[in-house]
């Protein structure tokens, strides 16, 4: 078993990294929870970040849950919004969270507009079609639809793929990320502006926070968080300490306070197709370039650039095209999913641990993070570690305990130690503060 040295807030502790357990208690720990552990043991060992030694992989990795409770299901998504579909040639992972992307089916499959649609209708309507033609269709309507990897590419040994893919941050703007040796502590803590929305971004807000950060999100006053119509627990959990500040982003008045805003920030946290930011006038690269010190932290479902910078991607979805279904089916036969929007908290952690690294090595760095990029490097990396069988043993495990209602058993559920603003509380107070136009 392999052991890191930890420093958290209460003094020194030991930190397990096999997946075999945890110090919260007697539990089966989910894929990929022993790579994120190594990851936030990294993480913790930062000047200025003792406070994420506190954290445990498996505790992130099924949070939302840890919050919402409620029984796994096969083929399904704990949130009920992501669903394995069989194609003519393959497997589909379609999600469908918002209203609007029922809306869109019909366009999708070229189907007539009338009737209602289910996953019954859905699963007969793709039955016969390529995999491949749904998936590029769908990129072009904007719907969150992957494939698995074998149904596409073919895969390695036991099922899994075998992965070659970058570092999960990657630098675009500026001079590649350092690692943690001769870094000191900054004087002062850095100004974040968290822009995104969900799960990944505001984790990165989130484990930034718990580091010293000032942080203030901003959101449209026509389009806020969607998070804030989720289950409060978790959107408090996510968001508490932030101060909050609502524009209308329509508004050429609000826009040029939003501008404002970005000028002011040292890490910026997005979370929007590169095109949406560019269409306000705001660009990463020129931000990066004009003032030195400045991170800014970019979160897509699969990169800035090429074909991926117009595809949509949540957490459970961009885990399947990342492998992890792949993995699960090794473990039990079918596709599964592997936790909990997975790729989510894995590229929320992964983000703010590159922004903290990047900020403390003098910054100017335009940093992007995919969400499949991320899920797919820290597969490949536990695979490395422990090999595949191995990993697979742990995945079927967790997906026994899954199916007996024991998915988060011995995990303790975090509470917020600090309150949690109304969206737009702070608008004022924030820009008068940071001597902004009122």
């Amino acid at each position: 078993m392999v052991r890191l040295n930890s420093v958290s807030a209460v003094g020194v502790r030991e930190r397990r990294v096999d997946g075999a357990g945890s110090h919260f208690g007697a539990h089966v720990p989910p894929p990929l929870s022993t790579a994120l552990n190594v990851l936030l043991a990294e993480f913790a060992s930062l000047p200025g970040a003792a406070s994420i030694a506190a954290l445990e992989g498996a505790q992130l990795l099924l949070e939302r849950m840890l919050c919402t409770g409620g029984p796994w299901r096969d083929g399904c998504s704990p949130s009920g919004a992501c669903r394995f579909v069989a194609t003519a040639d393959g497997m589909l992972a379609v999600n469908l969270p918002r209203h609007s992307d029922w809306e869109l089916l019909a366009a999708w499959l070229e189907a007539d507009a009338d009737g209602t649609w289910s996953w019954p209708r859905l699963n007969q309507a793709v039955r016969e079609r390529a995999t491949q033609s749904l998936v590029e269709r769908a990129r072009l309507l904007g719907l969150a639809v992957a494939a698995t990897r074998n149904a596409l590419e073919g895969c390695g040994h036991s099922g899994i793929c075998s992965l070659s893919m970058a570092h999960p941050s990657i630098v675009v703007d500026g001079d590649p990320l350092g690692d943690c040796r001769n870094l000191k502590p900054k004087p002062g803590p850095p100004l974040v502006l968290d822009l995104s929305a969900l799960w990944a971004g505001p984790l990165c807000g989130h484990l930034l926070w718990l580091c010293g950060g000032r942080v203030i999100k901003v959101e449209s006053t026509e389009r806020p968080d969607g998070a804030r119509f989720g289950n409060a627990d978790f959107h408090a959990l996510l968001n508490q300490g932030k101060r909050s500040v609502a524009l209308d982003f329509g508004a050429p008045g609000d826009l040029a306070l939003l501008r404002g805003l970005v000028e002011k920030a040292d890490i910026v946290i997005e979370s929007s197709r590169p095109r949406a930011l560019r269409q306000l006038g705001i660009k990463a690269e020129e931000w990066v370039r004009r003032r030195a010190g400045r991170t800014w932290i970019s979160i897509t479902g699969y990169g800035r650039d090429g074909v991926g910078a117009d595809r949509i991607a949540f957490g459970d979805d961009a885990g399947v095209a990342a492998g992890l279904a792949d993995l699960m089916r090794a473990a039990t036969g079918t596709y599964q999913f592997a936790g909990d929007a997975i790729a989510d908290p894995l590229t929320g952690v992964e983000a703010a641990r590159a922004a903290w690294l990047s900020w403390l090595g003098g910054g100017s760095r335009l940093i992007s993070l995919s969400l499949a990029g991320v899920a797919g490097s820290m597969l490949a990396r536990q695979i490395d570690e422990s090999g595949s069988d191995a990993l697979i043993g742990s995945a079927r495990r967790w997906w026994r305990a899954a199916r007996l209602g024991r998915a988060t058993e011995g995990l303790e559920r975090r509470a917020p130690s600090a309150p949690v603003s109304d969206s737009g509380a702070d608008t004022v107070a924030v820009l008068q503060e940071l001597n902004g136009p009122c």
